[in-house]
C-alpha cells in the first residue's frame, strides 16, 4: 500500500524529490486507499482511488470549490483519470465520533456547517438520488452472493418513501456526510471527501449524518442545524430521509465490508 502511495507522491508536481524520504501512514478506508503523508513543508492527506466506479472530475471540482468556501481542506493537487488527490492535513482535528455526537458544542459545529455548505450557493456538479442509489446497492448484494439486509420490496418501499419526501432542489450537498467524512478540531468542523456530492434536497445531509451516528432527537438535530421550529411537514421528511440513509449505509457496508471478511 505505501509503495503505490509513495509512487503516486512522486508523479505530482512539487513532491517528486521528496517522495523517497517521506513519511506515508496507512489511514482506514472502505473503497479508497488513503495516507497521511509527511514532508518537510508539512502533511499532507493523499488518497488513491478504489474500483467504486465515480465521477472523478466532478468530485475534483466540488472539493476545490467546498474548500475555496472554507468548508473542506484545500486541494493541493487531483488528478481524476488516475484517482489520484493531495488535499493539506487538517492539524488536530478528528471524525465526529460518539464523545463528539454527545457533545452540543461539537453537534452545533457540524450541523451548522452543513448548513452552511446547503446554504453556500456553490454550484456542485451532478445531482443526488440517493433513492437510486438504494436500489443499485440491493441489486449489487444479489450480484455479488450476499444476503441484503432487506427484502427488494421492503428496498422499494423505503426508496419510493425518500422519493415522496425529497425536495426537488439542487442545493450543494455532501452526500456522504458520515462521522468519518465530518471532522473536528474543537474549534471548528470539516467536511472532506466529496465523491458522492451533488445538487440535491438539502435536509439529506444531515439526515446521513445522523442515521450514520445513530442521533435520534430530530428536534434537537434540526435546532443544531438552524431549524429552531420545525414544522410536522419538515419533521416528516426528516425521519422519512433519515430511515433512507440508513438502509443505504446497510446496503453499503454489506457490499464493501462483508466481501472482505470473507463473507459469500
Amino acid at each position: 500500500m505505501t509503495a503505490a502511495a509513495r509512487a503516486a507522491l512522486g508523479r505530482i508536481p512539487g513532491f517528486a524529490g521528496l517522495a523517497a524520504e517521506a513519511r506515508i501512514e496507512p489511514l482506514a478506508g472502505l473503497s479508497n486507499r488513503a495516507f497521511r503523508v509527511t514532508v518537510p513543508s508539512g502533511d499532507f492527506a493523499l488518497r488513491l482511488a478504489g474500483d467504486t466506479p465515480r465521477n472523478r472530475a466532478a468530485e475534483a471540482t466540488n472539493a476545490r470549490r467546498a474548500a475555496a468556501a472554507g468548508i473542506g481542506p484545500e486541494v493541493i493537487h487531483a488528478k481524476p483519470r488516475a484517482g489520484v488527490m493531495l488535499c493539506r492535513w487538517i492539524a488536530g482535528a478528528r471524525p465526529f465520533d460518539a464523545a463528539l455526537a454527545a457533545d452540543p458544542a461539537a453537534l452545533g459545529r457540524a450541523a451548522g456547517l452543513l448548513r452552511r455548505l446547503n446554504r453556500s450557493g456553490l454550484d456542485f456538479v451532478g445531482r443526488l438520488d440517493p433513492a437510486a442509489a438504494i436500489l443499485a446497492e440491493h441489486e449489487r448484494c444479489s450480484h455479488q452472493g450476499i444476503p441484503p439486509p432487506c427484502s427488494e420490496t421492503a428496498a422499494r418501499a423505503v426508496a419510493e418513501r425518500l422519493r415522496s419526501v425529497w425536495a426537488d432542489e439542487a442545493a450543494p450537498c455532501h452526500g456522504d456526510a458520515c462521522a468519518a467524512n465530518l471532522l473536528d478540531d474543537g474549534a471548528r468542523a470539516w467536511l472532506i471527501d466529496y465523491e458522492y456530492s451533488g445538487g440535491g434536497d438539502p435536509l439529506w445531509d444531515l439526515a446521513y449524518l445522523a442515521a450514520d451516528t445513530g442521533l435520534d432527537d430530530a428536534r434537537a438535530l434540526l435546532a443544531a442545524y438552524g431549524e429552531t421550529a420545525p414544522t410536522a411537514d419538515l419533521i416528516a421528511r426528516f425521519e422519512g430521509q433519515r430511515a433512507a440513509a440508513a438502509l443505504l449505509i446497510a446496503l453499503w457496508m454489506a457490499t464493501r465490508v462483508a466481501p472482505r471478511s470473507g463473507r459469500r
